[in-house]
């Protein structure tokens, strides 16, 4: 089949050496829309993409499929009316075959809403589901989805407008043709509903419980974004019920901006946030987040942590965790670049008792790069997201990593 994207081999990417560096690099890499936010991958081994495009001043949000070697099968968009913008968030793939998909939806005016949709793995429509009163009586945010063969679930936050720094993260699940069944807010332990929090990930257990990630704070929130909070995880059964919820402590998140990622598999709950600072912009004001990466027991017990890119002016902020089928652990993300104080796209493997097996740093001739998502491969190895752009994004970027 031909390749309409612009697929390059890994020659062309720029990599930062590090020790352990050769056990991981990107095979291919390819571009597709001003951002690609998310990845999945089916049991065959197709790839799905989301991401953003252009429409007229607008964005408009983008499903697509590609085979293992990065040839497009079909894509799919979706944009209300030439106003309105719609921005892809997350991915994944059900049992069945079908893909599910997850953005963000805004008109011309404040607020916003969400949207899931389902396509079939020949790219047939199925359903979409779409916030009522996304026409500008709505502000939600969608950050994640995950699905299985009973149900489908995303989690994201209410959110305030027009300087209202209000922040409130709730669940929500669907069947598996995108009909709502229920909604639950969830609340860090012990502290006052007045306190914001975000609820950013979600992973699901073999049983069916699903596990939530997000922030809490820990004192009131002013009119700003930067205010001391925890990492804070949930495990709900699936019906909505809490069946515990932690803080993690010692690793402060002062900015509730910053995302938190989970990723189970087996016994093991991995999650990856941006701790201790406000994020990796240069010329913050104020210190800069470094990475972080745990591993949970089920029952939200930490088993072991790893910190990295600590040392300032040095910074990194995950986006994405995932474990493949050896146990090993993928994080990814954007890191600073101190040689020309830019932005690269990071990935980092760790063997299940937390050794680093692997880390290297991609820039495509452009100093500013962001990851964004990732997912295990089937047979090995990994598939990465990410975009350009100081502030605007000019270009999407999927790569494949292989293990040597």
């Amino acid at each position: 089949m031909r390749r309409p994207l612009a697929v390059a081999l890994c020659s062309v990417i720029l990599m930062v050496p590090t020790a352990a560096s050769a056990a991981i690099h990107p095979a291919w890499h390819l571009k597709d829309g001003i951002r690609l936010t998310g990845v999945a991958t089916a049991p065959d081994g197709s790839i799905y993409i989301v991401g953003d495009r252009r429409s007229a001043i607008t964005a408009k949000a983008f499903v697509a499929k590609l085979s293992d070697t990065g040839d497009l099968l079909w894509q799919r968009s979706w944009l209300p009316n030439v106003d309105a913008s719609t921005n892809a968030v997350a991915v994944d793939v059900m049992p069945n075959g079908n893909v599910v998909w997850t953005g963000n939806v805004q008109q011309q005016c404040e607020g916003n809403g969400w949207f899931v949709q389902i396509n079939r793995p020949n790219g047939t429509f199925v359903r979409r589901y779409v916030t009522p009163g996304w026409r500008c009586s709505l502000a939600e945010n969608v950050t994640d989805i995950k699905a299985s063969a009973a149900r489908i679930v995303v989690t994201g936050y209410t959110h305030g407008c027009c300087g209202d720094p209000k922040q409130n993260g709730w669940v929500e699940t669907f069947d598996t043709t995108a009909h709502r069944l229920w909604r639950t807010n969830v609340e860090p332990p012990s502290t006052p509903k007045k306190w914001f929090d975000r609820a950013t990930g979600v992973s699901m257990g073999a049983l069916g419980n699903l596990y939530i990630a997000g922030w809490g704070a820990t004192k009131a929130i002013g009119e700003t974004t930067r205010s001391a909070g925890t990492v804070v995880l949930w495990k709900l059964t699936s019906g909505g019920g809490v069946l515990w919820e932690h803080r993690v402590a010692g690793v402060p998140m002062p900015s509730m901006d910053s995302p938190v990622s989970i990723a189970v598999r087996g016994d093991a709950v991995m999650v990856a946030a941006g701790v201790h600072g406000f994020g990796v912009r240069w010329h913050l004001g104020e210190a800069p987040t470094d990475g972080w990466l745990g591993r949970f027991t089920t029952g939200g017990s930490l088993e072991w942590s790893r910190t990295f890119e600590a040392d300032s002016p040095h910074a990194a902020e995950p986006t994405g965790v995932a474990i493949d089928a050896s146990g090993a652990t993928w994080v990814v993300g954007t890191r600073r670049t101190v040689q020309n104080k830019g932005l690269d796209v990071f990935a980092r493997r760790y063997s299940a008792g937390g050794g680093l097996l692997g880390t290297s740093s991609l820039n495509t001739a452009t100093r500013f790069m962001h990851g964004t998502g990732v997912a295990a491969r089937v047979g090995g190895g990994a598939f990465v997201t990410g975009w350009n752009g100081e502030e605007l994004a000019r270009h999407g970027h999927l790569w494949r990593f292989v293990v040597t």
